[in-house]
């Protein structure tokens, strides 16, 4: 029986896909599928971003949106040069680009105007897997295998489903053989917990680059400039007297990439 549902996966999967060119090459923009999760972070940015997301896919590209955010989380604030959302209306997008392996994200802005939003660069796949074959579990439908790497100062276990050969995930997590429906932070501060997939050419949601000023930075460069930027705050405050301020590491349990 699990060898026909995932025949059958497989089968819809295809015929999705070339339906909607004939060719099999989908418009850049055009959703053939999405995930939804519950994203669960215990950090101190977790009220911003926890809640219903959504992945749309299709095989050239992808976009991560965390709806969970209420408009009253929308709290702009200014440090001289830099501006930052602690809440955004345009879902803290993350497009990925499966076949340049690339990724833009919106985020805070270094030296824009107030509330507005900055894109940056990022890689897709950076994570080094290691699958485990022998582990299996099932999501609906799906038969997925387990997998675990580090990503950006978090150790993660993921399930991923080769049924689907499309290499994203929740998140900014990516590069597998398959699509991930699941996934948790080993430390236990971070979950993306599967709801459910659906497969259609009928989703509303395109897929497309986030809205923003593009900086052109990378995320190294962003965050060395984010750094840069807060060290050059506190030492003009420093000169003008009063309560010292020094600049430390950022605590782990401030973003889900840790600094």
């Amino acid at each position: 029986m699990q060898g026909h549902l995932n025949y059958l996966t497989a089968s819809i999967f295809f015929i999705v896909c070339t339906s909607l060119t004939g060719f099999g090459q989908i418009e850049n923009s055009k959703a053939i599928g999405q995930v939804i999760y519950h994203q669960q972070a215990d950090l101190l940015e977790g009220k911003n971003t926890n809640g219903i997301s959504y992945l749309f896919f299709n095989t050239s590209a992808s976009l991560y949106v965390q709806t969970g955010a209420p408009e009253s989380a929308l709290i702009t604030q200014n440090l001289e040069d830099f501006s930052y959302n602690s809440g955004d209306k345009l879902d803290f997008s993350i497009y990925k680009d499966h076949r340049a392996r690339k990724i833009w994200f919106s985020t805070f802005c270094y030296k824009r105007e107030l509330g507005s939003h900055c894109v940056v660069e990022d890689t897709l796949g950076a994570t080094e897997w290691l699958i485990d074959h022998s582990a299996h579990k099932r999501f609906g439908t799906y038969q997925c295998l387990k997998a675990t790497g580090h990503f950006r100062g978090r150790d993660y276990e993921v399930w991923f489903t080769p049924d689907i050969p499309i290499s994203s995930g929740p998140f900014k997590l990516g590069g597998l053989p398959g699509l991930i429906l699941e996934g948790r932070s080993t430390d236990g501060l971070v979950q993306f917990i599967f709801q459910r997939l659906e497969l259609s050419p009928d989703l509303p949601r395109k897929i497309q680059k986030p809205e923003g000023f593009y900086t052109g930075l990378s995320y190294e460069e962003n965050k060395k400039a984010f750094v840069d930027n807060v060290k050059k705050i506190a030492e003009e405050l420093n000169a003008e007297g009063g309560a010292q301020i020094t600049v430390g590491e950022m605590p782990a349990n401030a973003w889900i990439e840790v600094w």
